[in-house]
């Protein structure tokens, strides 16, 4: 491998090389530029949202879109910032650049079209609805497929709409368009050759399902991909299929033509080579995790982005070379086991006859909750605004720039939700507590917080599942889960991606109370027996009613809180990606101190007495006093440290982007000893009985069992993706999720699967165990109580 570079959050786009610059976004916010032979970072500018679309390269400007609807142009060479347009809607697919003019749609249904120099608003035309396609530019006319299914061509100059094609189907991809054809697939597998001028119909195709990736026309052929992981290649003057190749796993993304062949990226986690003629695999590399964007290529190398995070450039002496039945084994058998998970009970090794077999289409997921589960969203009484903190400091975010070996740094200061501030007045406007007045008893700090309790040990002292009956029931509205459920007194509390905070019955998955916050909420809640406490991407922290989900207060934060609080001696301490540490007072949520950082501070802090331990981005674990508000030292490991550490026996035990797990002095901070867990280390560990369990292995996907005493390995476990969910202990079982879509329930003493369940999506977040029911969150938008 030539190198690896790993962001945090998703990379669900095509990496864009021009050059010597590889510019890659993901879902953290922010764009990159590194160095296509090294993988160093040159520069990352903040996005302020999730990118989607590919980044697009004209002359000496980098543009991208983002879901908070808005188009960005930065310096191809510094990163910095030129000029930013608004749409009306989510922008998430890649624009088009072309004459001086910059196109692009949006999820409401419009397309745009705004001065590539200074990002001013030219034109707006609607296009019927959101869709998943994007505009493409031929000579002076842009061609969009709407969410309507309609193609449209639109003048560049004027925005005025020139042709609107309907087809009997609904069309669904991005077209490809050359001097007299337009090819585009549509949501019922058919494919279409378009007139250019007239927009009839020259020939009709049957895929075997959606495609929405845009064709490649190349070598004589059009490749296209589709949904039921079939590439299929096409004689553009007639529609006859030259051949098909099957892979494992959907295709979402466009092939390209290279000089080892044909490449196509499919979500089963492998790139694939093929001859461009035949179809015939010339070989595969195992990619660490599933994949929606394309492969580039990078000099002699591909670059590729992964679900995982992590983008990396790959020499195709790394491609295994040819399959058969024979030598399946030989090529690894972490593919064939992350087919079956993808794909239950449909595995072939003969991946080299396309039409060997046809995958199964994944069943859609319903947009209701099951088992009769309330959708009913109770809200809950807002307060008006009583008072301001009476100390308050706005957290400016600085974007780091590095240009050979010289650091260049610039700072747009990104307001809540990533809107640069206008003027002078909009920066005066302080961080603000919002409080309600609400009788609280902290009498009884019966804290139920993330890893079950402020050590962060991960231990649950609860009946283990040791034999998985099915699932009880699963609950979902809208949303990804990347935190983690806390479980109390029968009621689960959590939040998800689309901002919204649950009650639900433990029991039955009924909802409570629903609370709607102003951004994605990936910080686990603390509870008391009077508050649930939760950090949001919308800058603040917010402290609920437990009983009604009524607000009591609100702090307004610097950026980002994805630390998860805990709550000692009426404070509460959460970290912030302001480079705070911060302590409140529980009952009214105004400042108490805060302890700057150089770095993001996303570890959530563990608690032993008077003593608060956590990480930072800038490399450093602390320890740090309540009571004297200084640090009593610092530990340094080069690399992010944004687990929670956990404590035991006078050790403390965190994991480190280095790929390290160490184990400090909780006295002196000096270095007991570390295990190298093959990968960047996400998630937290587990300590019980002498004995450390962390998620390792980068995609390889495992989880260790290392020995307290010498940090000696006692066994590891391997799944099908990267683990990132962090274990929980009960009894003898540990459970914990992984990027292949499972939650696993392993036997500590052995490292024996005992049982494990599907989802249908990664899982980020740490498992909870109560009341006989494991319950944990999917990136598939379900929340689980399984029995």
């Amino acid at each position: 491998m030539r190198w690896t570079f790993e962001i945090d959050g998703e990379i669900t786009s095509t990496p864009t090389v021009v050059g010597n610059h590889v510019f890659v976004g993901g879902q953290d916010h922010h764009l990159y530029s590194l160095d296509s032979k090294s993988g160093r970072l040159l520069w990352k500018a903040h996005t302020g949202h999730q990118m989607y679309g590919r980044p697009v390269v004209d002359q000496s400007k980098v543009f991208c879109g983002t879901s908070g609807g808005v188009v960005l142009a930065f310096d191809l060479w510094s990163g910095q910032e030129l000029w930013r347009c608004h749409g009306d809607g989510a922008v998430r697919c890649r624009p088009a650049v072309a004459q001086g003019i910059i196109c692009f749609s949006t999820q409401a249904g419009s397309l745009l079209a705004a001065s590539a120099e200074t990002g001013e608003l030219l034109w707006q035309a609607s296009v019927g609805g959101g869709g998943m396609a994007c505009p493409v530019v031929f000579q002076d006319k842009v061609y969009h497929v709407g969410g309507d299914g309609a193609l449209r061509v639109v003048a560049l100059q004027t925005g005025e709409i020139l042709n609107s094609w309907s087809k009997n189907a609904k069309l669904f991809s991005t077209p490809a368009v050359d001097e007299q054809v337009v090819y585009v697939g549509a949501d019922d597998g058919a494919f279409y050759a378009i007139e250019r001028n007239s927009g009839s119909t020259l020939w009709q195709a049957q895929l075997g399902s959606a495609a929405n990736a845009q064709p490649l026309l190349s070598n004589g052929l059009c490749y296209v991909g589709a949904w039921d992981g079939v590439l299929s290649a096409l004689v553009p003057a007639t529609g006859q299929v030259k051949w098909r190749f099957q892979t494992h796993g959907r295709i979402y993304s466009n092939a390209i033509s290279s000089k080892r062949g044909i490449m196509v990226t499919s979500m089963d986690g492998n790139v694939y080579a093929l001859t461009p003629r035949q179809g015939k695999l010339k070989g595969l590399f195992q990619n660490s995790s599933p994949m929606k964007g394309a492969v580039s290529e990078c000099g002699s190398s591909f670059a590729v982005g992964g679900m995982d995070g992590t983008l990396q450039a790959i020499q195709f002496s790394q491609f295994h070379r040819g399959w058969s039945a024979e030598n399946t084994h030989a090529m690894g058998s972490r593919y064939t086991q992350r087919a079956d998970l993808l794909f239950p009970g449909k595995r072939s090794a003969n991946l080299g006859q396309a039409q060997s077999r046809a995958i199964q289409k994944p069943e859609p997921k319903p947009a209701h909750v099951d088992n009769n589960i309330s959708l009913q969203t109770v809200a809950p009484a807002v307060p008006a605004p009583v008072q301001e903190a009476p100390e308050a400091t706005f957290g400016l975010h600085s974007v780091s720039a590095e240009v050979s070996q010289e650091e260049v740094t610039f700072s747009p200061t990104v307001m809540s939700g990533g809107m640069v501030a206008d003027t002078a007045a909009e920066l005066a406007s302080p961080p603000s507590v919002e409080v309600t007045e609400v009788s609280l008893d902290f009498s009884q700090q019966a804290q139920r917080i993330f890893r079950g309790g402020p050590s962060r040990t991960g231990v649950f002292s609860t009946q283990p599942v040791t034999q998985m009956e099915g699932c009880r029931w699963k609950f979902g509205q809208r949303g990804e889960f990347h935190a983690s459920p806390i479980v109390d007194n029968k009621t689960v509390f959590c939040g998800n991606d689309d901002g919204s905070f649950f009650a639900i019955d433990l029991l039955t998955g009924d909802l409570k109370w629903s609370f709607q916050a102003g951004d994605q909420i990936r910080s686990t809640a603390a509870l008391t027996d009077a508050l649930v406490v939760f950090g949001c991407d919308d800058a603040y922290l917010y402290a609920l009613n437990r009983e009604s989900g009524a607000l009591v207060w609100r702090f307004h934060a610097g950026d980002w809180i994805r630390s998860s609080p805990v709550i000692s001696n009426d404070t509460v301490f959460f970290g912030c990606d302001d480079q705070h540490l911060y302590a409140l007072n529980a009952h009214s949520g105004e400042l108490v101190y805060k302890r700057p950082a150089q770095d993001w501070v996303r570890s959530s802090p563990a608690m032993v007495g008077e003593h608060l331990f956590f990480g930072s981005d800038d490399g450093h674990l602390y320890s740090h006093s309540t009571a004297s508000q200084e640090d009593l030292w610092s530990f340094s490991t080069g690399k992010s440290i944004r687990c929670a550490p956990a404590f035991s026996g006078g050790n403390v035990l965190f994991g480190c982007w280095d790929h390290h797990l160490y184990a400090l002095s909780s006295e002196s901070g000096g270095l007991r000893w570390k295990f190298n867990a093959e990968g960047i280390i996400y998630n937290s560990p587990a300590v019980v009985d002498q004995t450390v369990y962390i998620g390792g292995g980068g995609g390889f996907g495992y989880l260790f069992a290392v020995r307290l005493s010498d940090g000696s390995l006692e066994w590891k476990f391997q799944t099908g993706g990267s683990v990132r969910s962090s274990p929980a202990i009960a009894g003898n079982m540990l459970y914990f999720g992984s990027f292949d879509g499972s939650l696993y329930a392993v036997e500590r003493s052995s490292g024996e699967e005992k049982w494990r369940f599907p989802t249908d999506g990664p899982i980020y977040a740490s498992p909870a165990v109560s009341d006989g029911l494991v319950i944990v969150g999917s990136k598939d938008g379900y929340l689980y109580a399984l029995s």
